[in-house]
């Protein structure tokens, strides 16, 4: 993995492993590295995407962030940004249109095992007031 000269723009954040030892690093991933159909995080979570449409296919960080990534928008008109956290966080995918801003989460994505914040937020338990099973309630707070 190339980690040389990775600027903050355009890059994801993830751990990968390395060597014989099987040892876990924190990286930055270049973003022609991401949804390429070859997992490089130990989580996976360089292929967590959505197509979009037959020409477009996004990360699903690309989602909801403001910028529309494919042609006409759609990655900014889809159900899931219509029910957006009050909380917002630096998300894993930073990019240049988003590199010094957090922003508000789909709820859908909010512990739902998939570590989607660089500091791992919408994971704790403690954050958010979980409404049942699968139900999720955006915090008063």
């Amino acid at each position: 993995i190339d980690q040389m000269n990775c600027t903050t723009e355009n890059v994801f954040v993830c751990t990968v492993e390395v060597g014989e030892d099987s040892e876990y690093h924190n990286t930055r991933l270049r973003r022609q590295w991401v949804c390429n159909n070859k997992v490089l995080c130990a989580d996976g979570s360089d292929e967590w995407c959505h197509e979009i449409s037959d020409t477009c296919q996004v990360h699903k960080h690309q989602l909801c962030d403001g910028h529309e990534d494919c042609q006409g928008g759609p990655d900014e008109s889809r159900s899931i940004c219509l029910k957006l956290s009050e909380k917002t966080c630096q998300r894993r995918l930073i990019s240049n249109i988003n590199a010094t801003r957090e922003l508000p989460l789909p709820v859908a994505w909010l512990c739902d095992g998939e570590v989607d914040c660089l500091d791992g937020m919408d994971e704790d338990m403690g954050e958010w007031q979980i409404c049942g099973q699968w139900v999720r309630k955006r915090s008063a707070y």
